[in-house]
C-alpha cells in the first residue's frame, strides 16, 4: 500500500529538511506499485518447472536460514525463529519470507511504514508445499490460499514499525480498512472491534515490534511491544488478516514475494 496527499485537506507549510508540521491524517491510500528493487514486478515464477528448478539460484534452492534476518529495504531485524508460545516438543515457527510496508509522501516519496515477516511451524510449511513442489504458479497460488484458510497452523505475522509518525490509530484505521469488507457476520464484525481495542491507548514508536499469532482454533493472539495484549477467537478475522498479507490484493507485495521464495525453498528440499 501507498498512500498520496488526501484531496480534501490542507498541508501545513514545510521545507525539505523539517516535515515535524506533517501529519498522517494529510494523506489517503492508494496501492502499491513499487516492486523490489532489481527485480520485475511481475510474478518471479512464471516459467516451467523443470526450467524453474534448474534456473533458481543456489540460495533459493537451499534451506531458509535460522539466524536473524533483515527486511532488506528498512534494515528492519527479524529472528529467523519465533517462539511466543514457546512448546517444549515443539519446534519452533521458521521465517519464511519479509518484505516492507510502503506508503507515498506527499504524492512524491515512498516511505516504509513498516516491516512484515510471516512465520511458520516447520511440519506445518512442508505440509502446505507439497502441491508447490512442481514451483508452478498454480501450485503456490493454491498454498497461499491454504495458509490463509488455514487455522490451526502455529503461525504468526511479526511487523517492526519504521516510521516515527505512525501512531495506533494511523495503524489499525489503515488495517481495518482491509479487514472489515472481510467481515460477513455480526459475529466477525464484533469480533473485528474486540480486536481493534487492543490498540487503544499504545503508544507507538519507531522500532517498536508487534506480532499476531494463530496456533489452533482460529484463536488470534496479539503482541504489542513484545507484551500480550490479547486473544481474539475468530475464524473469519484470522483468515481475513491472513489474506490481506498472502491474497491476491496484499498490502506488502514485497512481503508476499519473499514469502513466496521461501516457499520455494522449502518445495526444493529432498
Amino acid at each position: 500500500m501507498v498512500f498520496a496527499v488526501a484531496s480534501d485537506l490542507p498541508l501545513p507549510s514545510s521545507s525539505g529538511r523539517d516535515c515535524s508540521g506533517l501529519k498522517l491524517d494529510h494523506f489517503e491510500f492508494v496501492h502499491d506499485t513499487v516492486g523490489i528493487k532489481g527485480r520485475p514486478r511481475g510474478s518471479p515464477f512464471a516459467s516451467a518447472a523443470a526450467t524453474q528448478q534448474a534456473s533458481l539460484p543456489a540460495s533459493t534452492q537451499q534451506a531458509p536460514q535460522t539466524a536473524d534476518r533483515r527486511e532488506p529495504a528498512t534494515g528492519a531485524s527479524f529472528p529467523g525463529l519465533y517462539c511466543p508460545d514457546r512448546v517444549a516438543s515443539q519446534p519452533c515457527p521458521l521465517l519464511i519470507g519479509l518484505g516492507q510496508r510502503q506508503k507515498r509522501l506527499l504524492g512524491v516519496k515512498n516511505v516504509s511504514v513498516y516491516a512484515v515477516g510471516l512465520y511458520l511451524d516447520p511440519s506445518s510449511a512442508k505440509k502446505f508445499v507439497k502441491s508447490a513442489r512442481g514451483l508452478s504458479p498454480q501450485g503456490l497460488q493454491q498454498v497461499y490460499q491454504e495458509l490463509i484458510q488455514d487455522t490451526e497452523a502455529h503461525k504468526s505475522l511479526r511487523m517492526v514499525i519504521t516510521f516515527g509518525k505512525v501512531n495506533a490509530g494511523n495503524f489499525y484505521s489503515a488495517l481495518s480498512e482491509r479487514l472489515k469488507p472481510q467481515m460477513q457476520t455480526p459475529e466477525e464484525h464484533a469480533a473485528l472491534e474486540e480486536f481493534g481495542a487492543r490498540f487503544s491507548g499504545i503508544k507507538f514508536y519507531k522500532g517498536m515490534p508487534l506480532a499476531f499469532t494463530t496456533s489452533g482454533n482460529g484463536k488470534l493472539t496479539t503482541r504489542i511491544d513484545e507484551q500480550e495484549v490479547g486473544t481474539t477467537a475468530s475464524p473469519g478475522l484470522t483468515k481475513a488478516l491472513f489474506n490481506t498479507y498472502l491474497g491476491d490484493n496484499p498490502v506488502s507485495p514485497s512481503a508476499k514475494e519473499s514469502i513466496g521464495q521461501g516457499l520455494l525453498q522449502i518445495a526444493a528440499q529432498p
